[in-house]
């Protein structure tokens, strides 16, 4: 049972929250101030609920990465942009989104190696 708790604290409630978030901003017309303050508390709960050593620079690396491509990529691309924020007040993006590319390096290597302990056969 306390291995269940565990499982559900370490993967799945951070995966929910993760998953919420979009579809709170895909539903819902928040100010990106308020999506940043969503995302924000996201991330508070996901370290709350359970810390590994190393996560915080995961993190780090995921909001450099995202940074990174969707900033310095997009601006040197040939091809036109598809993707079109219009509430950009971070250099031609929204402030949430370095932070959502960051929690999403966080959560995904926790939902890949609870998977990969998962004995299917």
């Amino acid at each position: 049972m306390k291995k269940k708790i565990g499982i559900i604290r370490k993967v799945w409630a951070p995966l929910a929250i993760y998953l919420a978030f979009f579809i709170i901003k895909a539903i819902y017309a928040t100010p990106e101030l308020l999506t940043t303050g969503l995302a924000l508390v996201a991330i508070g709960l996901t370290f709350a609920l359970w810390y590994n050593s190393g996560e915080i620079g995961l993190f780090i690396i995921g909001i450099l990465l995202g940074l990174f491509i969707e900033i310095g990529l997009t601006g040197v691309s040939a091809a036109p942009t598809q993707q079109i924020w219009l509430e950009a007040s971070f250099f031609g993006i929204p402030y949430w989104l370095p932070l959502a590319w960051g929690i999403a390096f966080v959560t995904l290597p926790r939902v890949g190696i609870y998977l990969r302990t998962l004995n299917v056969r």
